[in-house]
């Protein structure tokens, strides 16, 4: 079904704060304001068609490891997915493989700021640039962090999308995507006009569908685990367009962005103080940190590796079963949608890692008897 386009201009008197510090933050030219940070995605990747159409087919290359929700808006986008490995304690996206997975069709590349992590991007944004390659910053699990130079996140891609969803660094609802450039804004303001190939859900429909699909996940994510490939990446072919209505939405928060946005770096000092304190109590653990976090000063989740890969979704199982926000549900994207892209360190990385909540759902109590509550299962080995 088509329907209108999603983007309302121009941007809400009571946004210029925030687009303001969005554009500082990326040295950037324009905010378009979406229901939802995949929305962002969408249209970064058909300004990136807009630039170098693909006689075979555009390309994107993402990170193995990422939401699959990626996957799923580049084909609405009209995009082939392809994946790159990732380093093999961080998760994030590793050069060299990125290098080796791009084609003549390749036209985007998105690096995944996972779990609030970054990295030095000049290497990738040079090459890119040399290639005629849209580089996209997903700085959904970022928002408020700084590059290892100290530059904010989202300062070097051509477009930076940001999502203010559940469970997000702000959870007031909708999304944004910035264009640094001026070319890559001429670009959006194009794309924005464009007609979408889906109709926006009612919220209660929304509710409904985002549960449906989450159990879905963690479905075929298990079955997975006992080797069921072919048919966990059948399902996922058939199921998967059930659920595109939920990927494209307007942006009607308006209020409840700004009003939440004075609060983020509170949110940063808490959620960092909270993983300073599972730092300590599992220095001792048999686990491998993900603590990309230390330089970034975002942390999404506390992510850790543990080191025997049979362990970390028992851990997982049984620190739900206690009460705690638990879950190691990042299973490598080339392995759920069954393609040939060979990334051997996304699947240790997607077998061992387990996230801890740290957001504003938890306190210090809690971080501590959750803590402990891994710990014992780990050791009762």
């Amino acid at each position: 079904m088509i329907v209108q386009t999603l983007h309302a201009a121009p941007t809400p008197a009571e946004l210029a704060g925030p687009e303001k510090q969005l554009l500082d933050w990326c040295d950037g030219q324009q905010v378009a304001w979406l229901g939802r940070g995949s929305t962002a995605l969408y249209y970064a990747l058909r300004a990136a068609h807009m630039k170098k159409p693909a006689e075979g087919g555009p390309e994107v290359v993402f990170p193995a490891v990422a939401c699959p929700c990626l996957v799923n808006v580049a084909r609405l986008a009209g995009f082939n997915s392809r994946f790159a490995d990732v380093d093999a304690q961080t998760g994030l996206l590793d050069f060299r493989s990125l290098r080796e997975r791009c084609t003549a069709n390749t036209r985007a590349v998105v690096f995944v700021h996972l779990f609030g992590g970054t990295a030095d991007l000049a290497p990738l944004a040079e090459f890119c640039t040399n290639a005629e390659i849209m580089l996209i910053e997903d700085a959904a699990q970022a928002l408020g962090g700084v590059l290892p130079n100290g530059d904010p996140v989202g300062s070097v891609g051509d477009f930076t999308m940001y999502s203010f969803g559940q469970a997000k660094m702000l959870d007031c609802g909708g999304g944004a995507l910035c264009a640094r450039t001026g070319a890559a804004s001429e670009l959006l303001e194009q794309a924005l006009r464009e007609e979408v190939p889906t109709q926006p859900l009612a919220p209660a429909d929304r509710r409904e569908r985002s549960a449906s699909y989450a159990q879905i996940q963690r479905t075929l994510v298990n079955m997975h685990r006992r080797g069921d490939y072919g048919q966990a990446c059948a399902m996922l072919r058939q199921h998967g367009p059930r659920y595109d209505s939920l990927y494209l939405e307007p942006f009607v928060t308006a209020r409840e962005t700004s009003e939440m946005w004075p609060q983020l770096a509170g949110r940063l000092e808490a959620r960092r103080a909270k993983a300073e304190r599972y730092r300590e109590l599992l220095a001792s653990a048999p686990v491998d940190l993900v603590d990309t976090w230390l330089s970034s000063g975002a942390c999404w989740r506390f992510s850790l590796l543990v080191r025997d890969e049979a362990d970390a979704a028992l851990a997982s199982d049984a620190l739900r079963q206690r009460g705690f926000h638990a879950s190691n549900l990042f299973w490598p994207l080339n392995m759920l949608f069954g393609t040939p892209d060979a990334c051997r360190a996304a699947e240790g990385f997607g077998r061992r890692v387990l996230n801890l909540w740290v957001d504003e759902t938890v306190e210090l109590a809690y971080v501590e008897e959750c803590a402990a509550g891994l710990l014992q299962r780990l050791r009762a080995k």
